[in-house]
């Protein structure tokens, strides 16, 4: 009897190495696929924190050149106001404008309309331009004139109609001294100049960086991507969507522009 059990315990010996060597490599594997979740999870947080920090840099610089060019515009419109402007033919008007534009390297110009959308004075070119040159059906034109709890307003992307250049405008809404709609004062934000920054900056050759309006239009982008500037994509909403409802800010999509899926 025990020369059976000693042969019956060698039997099931015998078998059971395959199924502990199973048991083994499963472990391996499961601890193995672990560490690939793992390493993948904090590769996308290391990534995230990095884009997060980048953006807010960008971010931060977007905002300040924005400020310096409203501090002009805020200027005049005081001015305008006060009626210190009203005095000026359109010569003069235009040399104003032209003078006070000095310095301001992220915007191309001051355009000054009239209520209508009929242009005033520009500081680019004089006499100024009729027809092509009226703002009245461009919707930040628009904004302005509909809405008086707006004196500041950064409209979409769009293409002169004057000299074909690219540009977004950055305005502020002119009223006369009993309160009245009178106009706009603008200025051309230079799409090339914040381009050029983000390529000065020097990121990854891999990284892009986008500029994109509220309503989700093209403002700029390194590299550039003319063909969609002012064009609406809808990865903004999501991205803002997900920052609204609490959940992580960098996702994995596919590129608008490019095709290209990168982590945003």
């Amino acid at each position: 009897s025990s020369a059976i059990a000693a042969f019956a315990s060698r039997q099931w010996a015998a078998r059971g190495v395959p199924w502990i060597g199973a048991v083994l490599i499963g472990v391996i594997v499961a601890m193995a696929a672990t560490d690939i979740v793992r390493g993948y999870r904090i590769a996308v947080d290391e990534t995230g924190r990095e884009l997060e920090t980048q953006s807010r840099i960008i971010a931060e610089q977007t905002a300040r050149s924005v400020q310096a060019v409203d501090v002009v515009l805020r200027h005049i419109e005081e001015q305008f106001k006060q009626g210190a402007l009203s005095k000026l033919n359109e010569q003069q008007l235009h040399n104003y404008l032209k003078d006070q534009s000095v310095g301001l390297v992220q915007a191309e110009g001051l355009a000054m309309h009239n209520a209508d959308g009929s242009p005033r004075a520009i500081s680019w070119v004089y006499p100024a331009p009729g027809t092509t040159a009226n703002v009245a059906a461009l919707p930040a034109f628009q904004t302005a004139r509909d809405n008086p709890k707006i004196d500041f307003l950064i409209g979409p992307a769009i293409q002169s109609r004057v000299d074909g250049q690219w540009f977004f405008p950055i305005g502020r809404r002119l009223e006369s001294a009993p309160g009245q709609f009178a106009g706009t004062i603008a200025a051309r934000g230079r799409i090339d100049y914040f381009q050029q920054f983000y390529s000065d900056v020097q990121l990854d050759k891999a990284t892009k960086v986008t500029l994109m309006h509220r309503d989700g239009t093209l403002l700029a982008r390194h590299p550039a991507a003319p063909e969609a500037l002012g064009k609406q994509f809808p990865s903004l909403d999501q991205l803002l969507a997900s920052r609204a409802g609490g959940r992580s800010t960098t996702l994995l999509m596919s590129s608008p522009v490019d095709g290209v899926e990168r982590y945003v």
